[in-house]
């Protein structure tokens, strides 16, 4: 097994070579001295790695409890890698899921200030918005704003305002 002291004196050679700690961790040592923990498993009868990262920033007792997760995962019927690239897809989709959210908020802000300066597209589409809902995000909050403001408008004279709210009537 390894220790910082053994780790922090491994030094690049030409070419990549590995220093097996326990239980399939093992440090991978690049030409250019960058340090690398991997994990080597057989899973359904298949050899295979994963990354657990870069060496100092992943210490080597961080680099053995992951080893032990992955085991874990193992002992479970669950391939590590399989796993590893699910959270990836559900990561992405959280972070384009956000981006939309950002989006329709920032075009919901647009609007409001729009309808404040009275705008008939602004104000038919906070309508679209307070009748129909948005499927981008939770819009309760929003609802209640672009309702507010049709009565704003209503109140400062504003007919197309005063014709939209009839619909809400109905």
């Amino acid at each position: 097994m390894l220790n910082n002291n053994q780790i922090k004196s491994l030094t690049p050679k030409e070419t990549r070579y590995a220093v097996s700690d326990d239980r399939g961790l093992y440090l991978e040592i690049m030409p250019t001295g960058k340090k690398y923990w991997r994990f080597r498993y057989s899973f359904q009868g298949k050899k295979n790695r994963v990354s657990l990262g870069p060496y100092p920033e992943v210490s080597l007792n961080d680099a053995r409890n992951k080893r032990d997760e992955l085991k874990l995962l193992l002992v479970r019927g669950i391939d590590p890698v399989l796993e590893k690239r699910k959270f990836t897809v559900i990561e992405k989709q959280q972070q384009l899921e956000n981006n939309n959210i950002q989006k329709a908020r920032l075009k919901f802000e647009k609007l409001k200030l729009k309808a404040d300066d009275g705008n008939k597209d602004a104000l038919y589409h906070l309508a679209l918005l307070y009748l129909n809902g948005s499927d981008e995000y939770d819009i309760k909050q929003d609802k209640k704003i672009a309702f507010n403001l049709l009565l704003e408008a209503v109140e400062k004279g504003n007919k197309f305002a005063k014709e939209t709210l009839k619909l809400f009537n109905q």
